[in-house]
């Protein structure tokens, strides 16, 4: 397992490292130290193979709703492919869904 060293900051979304298992899956490790109030609805990953999945990416929930870590594992992934993730936990504001995502992070599958 090749591990790249990557975090994703977000004033409250940290996601730990994450670990390429082989040019076809990659293990996403996040966890949330607190959002304050309100909390938490849901969390997960946003990815692309296009530049910024915060517009436009594929959305991977993942269940639970409490701070602490959580990790999804993308299996079935394109060879010699730079993908781009983010981090994210949904809160409800006023009755209003809203996003917090922690930074972008990139990497490229080998062939």
């Amino acid at each position: 397992m090749v591990s790249v060293m990557i975090y994703f900051y977000n004033k409250a979304i940290l996601t730990n490292p994450y670990g390429i298992m082989n040019m076809w899956e990659v293990q996403l490790n996040g966890r949330i130290n607190s959002v304050g109030n309100p909390s938490v609805k849901s969390r997960g990953f946003k990815y692309s193979t296009s530049g910024d999945p915060e517009s436009g990416g594929i959305t991977v929930s993942l269940s639970g709703s409490a701070s602490g870590e959580f990790s999804k594992y993308l299996l079935g992934l394109k060879s010699n492919t730079t993908y781009h993730v983010r981090a994210f936990v949904t809160v409800k504001v006023r009755g209003k869904t809203e996003y917090m995502y922690g930074d972008m992070c990139t990497f490229t599958t080998s062939n």
